[in-house]
């Protein structure tokens, strides 16, 4: 069975193969906690950017109106993470770049060009784009603390976890990677 055909199951289609009524039942459920995991990234990434965690009313600090730097825990993000970095997940097959062109010019390019271009919008199915930015922002967190121990051991087994999917690009790899090293994590 394909990804796309798991994702498309019914009832009905489960009924006709004689799968049990309660089996059935569960099946179903996880295909509905796998279609809502981009829901999910979109409410972490949302709780990582605004940092007293109140988005949704999913996530919590140890106190009230405690921000993230201020000693709020991550580790209820890290655990959503978790739990969907195990689930399968679609590499999505991005368009190839543009060759590069013969331009020939001297001048050097502008400052424009230079510039870091701005992140690629996240599509409705790109699981691993979405992944990864919410992982920088994780990072970013945990940069910016005093970092519990057991924050830092589980990002690291998120990254790992990450660089040894085939669902994430290797551009995506690249930068998870550069997070791997950050503040010597890595070494």
């Amino acid at each position: 069975m394909t990804y796309e055909e798991m994702m498309t199951l019914t009832a009905h289609q489960l009924e006709s193969q004689n799968v049990p009524k309660r089996a059935r039942q569960r099946i179903l459920l996880s295909i509905q906690k796998l279609r809502e995991r981009l829901n999910i990234l979109r409410v972490l990434e949302q709780v990582l950017r605004c940092s007293p965690w109140v988005a949704h009313g999913l996530f919590y600090t140890t106190r009230p109106g405690t921000h993230i730097l201020d000693g709020g825990n991550l580790l209820p993000v890290l655990q959503e993470l978790q739990q969907i970095i195990v689930t399968p997940i679609k590499a999505l097959q991005r368009p190839r770049a543009a060759p590069p062109t013969n331009d020939t010019s001297d001048e050097a390019p502008s400052r424009a060009t230079k510039a870091k271009a701005p992140a690629a919008p996240i599509t409705e199915k790109d699981i691993p784009g979405l992944f990864t930015r919410v992982m920088g922002k994780v990072c970013t967190q945990l940069l910016n603390s005093w970092p519990d121990e057991k924050n830092v051991t589980t990002y690291l087994q998120l990254l790992e976890q990450c660089l040894s999917h085939e669902a994430f690009t290797e551009t995506q790899k690249k930068r998870l990677r550069t997070w791997w090293w950050q503040e010597g994590w890595g070494g």
